[in-house]
């Protein structure tokens, strides 16, 4: 029987939708709901002690058993798990939230996601995020969450570029990490002959998942550009450009249209073109925000 629970991620989404929708239409009953959806969020799922936010309720937002668990995006997750991607997506959320609503709450919230999603999920020593965390931070060590999903590290860095500008903050303080984490990714991630990311590698090791997924291309092209314009170092260029090559060349489906779902290590292809983890959010936004930035940084 699948339950109906309220899982943190989906929540993130929702009220990026609604601040979204607001921003562009400044429609008062979205931005009314936006409101409603985070004081829910501070009533229920909010850890005042540690920080962040609980991931699952039940469907009335009552605590699940202590010894429930969820599959979720490919590991397990307990009630006293915090996830990395859940977290990622709430900073995504709130930036948008504190750009609409400006309250103090929504600052401190804010803040606190850029700590946490620039602090508490690294692996310092390695310079790379895994997922999967106790109420209080400290990493879980189990093979679901020893995991390093490159895109999911250089869509953070971006996450957080934009995060840190919302809030009026320099991103200086911040460089050393992007850095840091698109290091990893050279190191372990990145395609160097052929271009592109692959998708995931355990940590400190070389990847295993050497598929190139759909996603994780749109995302680190992104992170690329932005790393470009924030830092001048001409090797984020290269990587955007050679990021764009791959994708151009075999991601997307210039037949049928779209962009094919996953490419493998073989070059055969794989996956739907929608589907419950496929939807045009990463690489639709990606293109967009890519033609923004670049249309910004030639009349600079």
């Amino acid at each position: 029987m699948v339950l109906p629970d309220k899982h943190l991620y989906g929540q993130a989404f929702a009220l990026y939708a609604l601040t979204e929708y607001a921003l562009a239409t400044h429609d008062e009953e979205a931005s009314r709901l936006a409101d409603d959806l985070v004081e829910t969020l501070e009533t229920h799922a909010h850890d005042a002690e540690f920080g962040g936010y609980r991931e699952y309720f039940r469907a009335d937002w009552t605590a699940v058993p202590a010894d429930s668990s969820t599959f979720f995006y490919r590991n397990f997750s307990g009630p006293d798990t915090k996830l990395m991607n859940t977290h990622m997506h709430l900073l995504e959320a709130f930036t948008n939230y504190y750009r609409l609503a400006g309250t103090e709450l929504a600052r401190a919230r804010l803040v606190e996601l850029v700590l946490i999603e620039s602090n508490a999920v690294l692996r310092k020593s390695v310079g790379a995020n895994t997922d999967g965390y106790a109420l209080d931070w400290t990493p879980l060590e189990d093979r679901w969450h020893k995991v390093v999903y490159y895109g999911h590290d250089l869509e953070n860095a971006w996450l957080l570029m934009q995060a840190c500008r919302a809030l009026d903050l320099p991103n200086g303080p911040l460089i050393d990490l992007y850095r840091a984490v698109w290091a990893n990714n050279r190191k372990y991630g990145y395609d160097h002959e052929n271009g592109g990311v692959y998708n995931w590698g355990p940590l400190g090791e070389e990847a295993r998942g050497k598929e190139k997924v759909f996603w994780v291309q749109g995302e680190s092209m992104l992170s690329a550009l932005h790393m470009y314009r924030l830092t001048g170092d001409p090797q984020y260029w290269t990587y955007f450009s050679e990021i764009l090559r791959w994708i151009v060349a075999e991601q997307v489906d210039w037949e049928n249209g779209e962009w094919f779902e996953q490419i493998d290590v073989d070059g055969s292809r794989s996956g739907v073109k929608a589907g419950e983890w496929k939807a045009v959010y990463h690489h639709g936004r990606a293109v967009v925000e890519c033609l923004r930035l670049l249309g910004e940084m030639e009349h600079q």
